[in-house]
């Protein structure tokens, strides 16, 4: 029957004896990926790229990260405060790249035949899916050129979802809005949310997902570095396998797996300007910029990527909350919810201070979950530039002899972060501009900036944790274990208790999380 076709649909590699299935087992204690069809992992089969089932939707509300408007006192910049999206869910059900294939030529020659994703959902626990979300792990080998397919199989399937081919350039901006609504249906409880749409799917196979959409945003971050694994030159593929997924003699990832990223590497900051800024704003103490800002939710996201964990413990974090909160005051839950909408997403005027922040509140807790577990202690590499308190003046280099965001010397501690970020962004914007032959001045490289070759080691550093499927794993089970116990607060002490976050509101003079809050709401 279908099944037994579905079951004996593995590729080549899986049928040559091997005998060991201990990737079963495995997968209970460290989150270890398995095959639902082969049901071998990366273990026994470490060249094989594997991916896990998701399902996309396009919204109309998705948060915004490239709108350069900010919300001040005086009204409002930008045109809107949300784009047009894609939305992730899954049910977190992994494959072989390969055994999908295999499984779908076998749909395809049943006397009924199956779509792709029609088979797929059979796989997929019978939950509807429209896409594979490609997946690495540490100890895998699998090729570079491997991986940048599937990434654009991805986006392919997403064009697909949408009924239009989003440009490249668009990428980075469309992934880390993905996880800021993600970790928006988290933050304001929207629970049923995930399987609304696909029928299958919760709380904790959507929180194991996470880190995984946050890789794809920081492959778009740095498209050009790709760091999958050891060297693999052992050319023993199957001839199906090299047709079906272009194994072929092309390039091969020659670094090791702790490789750093190349002198000439630049950050694709240019379709995320507005999360940029708002960012710079945090780094250089001014909340109110940053709280204004229509890209506040994907700022966050961003700073995942690309800032220390030593920065973000060290005021960062305290100065997010103060945003969250007076931005909870002009947009309620709305930034962070476009994927569902729930009931609460606007702010009521009869609603208290903690309720129309504590939904922020939690997004930023979420975001600090990911921090730590992204960055564990003493595995950041360098330190965090010391930053002046908000109340204090940010030296920010103007002008010199290499021009605003020239070199030199100059800076205080954030007014040297928002140099660098904006110094790659224009490097970024000078790249697209040399791919369309348009041949701009010469512009200094990260590498002629040690500031931004430090952003770039911090980046390279996540990605490399978002390889350890343990950790990640381990994140998953954390953070769902920290959401219910901030969930069931009843008042801001008890939720920045709750949080972790307790000492970051009082370490500033306020008396009482209360008056944190009602503060940041006067911002």
């Amino acid at each position: 029957g279908a099944r037994d076709l579905l079951a004996s649909a593995t590729s080549p590699s899986s049928m040559l004896g091997i005998e060991d299935i201990s990737d079963d087992e495995e997968d209970e204690t460290t989150g270890a990926l398995v095959c639902r069809v082969c049901r071998e992992g990366y273990r026994s089969r470490p060249r094989e790229l594997m991916g896990v089932y998701a399902f996309c939707k396009r919204v109309d509300s998705a948060p915004c990260a490239s709108t350069s408007g900010v919300r001040t006192t005086r009204g409002t910049v930008a045109a809107s405060t949300s784009v047009a999206g894609y939305a992730t869910v899954s049910h977190f059900n992994a494959i072989h790249f390969a055994c999908h294939a295999s499984a779908r030529r076998a749909d395809i020659a049943l006397r009924t035949p199956k779509r792709e994703w029609e088979g797929a959902a059979l796989r997929n626990s019978e939950t509807l899916c429209n896409n594979l979300l490609p997946v690495l792990a540490g100890g895998a080998k699998v090729r570079d050129s491997s991986y940048r397919r599937a990434v654009e199989g991805w986006w392919e399937n997403v064009a697909s979802v949408g009924g239009r081919t989003e440009p490249a350039a668009a990428r980075l901006r469309l992934a880390l809005a993905d996880v800021a609504m993600l970790l928006g249906r988290f933050a304001t409880g929207a629970n049923a949310s995930f399987s609304a749409d696909c029928h299958g799917g919760g709380r904790e196979s959507n929180m194991r997902v996470v880190p995984h959409v946050l890789r794809l945003a920081a492959h778009e971050l740095a498209p050009d570095v790709v760091v999958t694994g050891d060297v693999h030159t052992d050319d023993s593929y199957d001839d199906e396998l090299i047709a079906e997924f272009g194994e072929e003699e092309d390039e091969l990832n020659a670094a090791a797996p702790n490789a750093r990223p190349g002198p000439s590497v630049r950050l694709n900051l240019c379709n995320a300007d507005a999360a940029r800024r708002c960012l710079e704003a945090l780094k250089r103490g001014d909340v109110a910029a940053a709280a204004g800002s229509v890209a506040y939710p994907v700022a966050l996201v961003l700073s995942t990527l690309i800032t220390t964990r030593e920065e973000w413990i060290g005021g960062l974090r305290r100065d997010a909350l103060r945003a969250a909160a007076a931005h909870a005051r002009r947009e309620g839950s709305a930034c962070i919810d476009g994927a569902c909408r729930t009931s609460s997403s606007a702010s009521s005027s009869s609603a208290s201070a903690f309720e129309i922040a504590k939904p922020l509140l939690i997004y930023v807790g979420l975001v600090d979950r990911l921090q730590l577990a992204l960055k564990p202690a003493g595995g950041s590499r360098g330190g965090a530039s010391a930053r002046p308190p908000p109340s204090a003046p940010v030296p920010v280099r103007t002008g010199g002899p290499g021009g605003p965001f020239g070199g030199g010397g100059g800076g205080g501690g954030g007014g040297g972060a928002q140099r660098s970020i904006a110094h790659l962004a224009a490097d970024a914007a000078a790249g697209v501009t040399e791919r369309r032959g348009d041949h701009p001045r010469e512009r200094g490289s990260a590498a002629d900036d040690p500031e931004a070759t430090a952003l770039l080691d911090v980046l390279s550093d996540v990605r490399e944790r978002l390889r350890d499927v343990s950790a990640v794993y381990e994140f998953a089970v954390d953070a769902l274990e920290w959401l219910e116990d901030v969930e069931s607060a009843e008042d801001a002490t008890e939720l920045f208790d709750a949080m972790g976050t307790l000492g970051d509101a009082l370490s500033h003079g306020a008396p009482t999380a209360d008056a944190f809050l009602d503060e940041a709401f006067a911002l």
